[in-house]
């Protein structure tokens, strides 16, 4: 079409649309919102990447499975929404690259937060992980603009560089006692954090887990068998 507001059909003459290929939408600039509805089923690797264009993406109940870098780098993507059918089968790089984002929503029912999810969102401020999740997987939350975030009771791995680079956030709340590994610079250069009470469950620190960070006290928990280096290496502030 022309642009602007796209509402995807459910059917083109009497066929269903149950699929959106690769590369439809990509580098798009004449969409400003796109409504995907419920007939779709598959939304496919890099589907909308670097739709710049588009602000707002919405998708209906009834889409089950979401690829890699289907929304990266729509550099003026403010809000979307991700629905409960697809919360099993999201992709790596799922809103990489997005830095106009400031409102998600995430669907319970989503057993990790793919790796690479949000990062580089450098206006995503606030976000509510559902309480299905058990993983953060590896820089999903890098390079936001986090300031507070709560990991849920659920959570048993926070891998590698998750909030790394998140240069603004103040609080991380651990609603439960579950997480028995922070990895490898999980949350480096983050520069805001002054405080962190870490979970008692922990068994395991990576290297270099809050290099450059703004800490100034950290208590290891007992029961921490694996300790890599420089986890406070650069750690200015730390007394």
């Amino acid at each position: 079409g022309d642009g602007g507001d796209v509402q995807i059909p459910e059917s083109i003459n009497g066929i269903p649309v149950t699929k959106i290929n690769g590369n439809c939408f990509a580098g798009d600039e004449t969409a400003t919102s796109i409504s995907i509805p419920g007939s779709v089923k598959t939304i496919a690797d890099g589907a909308l990447a670097s739709a710049h264009g588009v602000i707002k993406l919405t998708i209906a109940e009834g889409v089950t499975s979401i690829g890699d870098k289907a929304f990266e780098k729509m550099e003026n993507l403010v809000e979307a929404n991700i629905p409960v059918s697809a919360a099993n089968q999201l992709g790596a790089w799922l809103f990489s690259g997005c830095k106009s984002l400031q409102k998600v929503s995430l669907p319970e029912g989503m057993p990790k937060i793919p790796m690479f999810a949000f990062d580089g969102c450098s206006s995503l401020g606030n976000i509510d992980i559902p309480d299905s999740v058990t993983i953060l997987e590896s820089q999903s939350f890098r390079g936001t603009a986090l300031k507070e975030i709560t990991i849920p009771a659920g959570v048993t791995q926070i891998l590698n560089e998750v909030f790394s680079s998140c240069t603004q956030l103040e609080k991380v709340t651990f609603a439960g006692n579950n997480v028995s590994v922070i990895e490898y610079f999980a949350f480096n250069r983050c520069k805001s954090l002054k405080n962190l009470e870490l979970p008692t469950s922990l068994c395991r620190i990576g290297g270099g887990a809050f290099w450059g960070s703004g800490l100034t006290g950290l208590i290891i928990p007992y029961g921490v068998t694996e300790l890599e280096g420089n986890i406070v290496y650069q750690c200015g502030d730390l007394q």
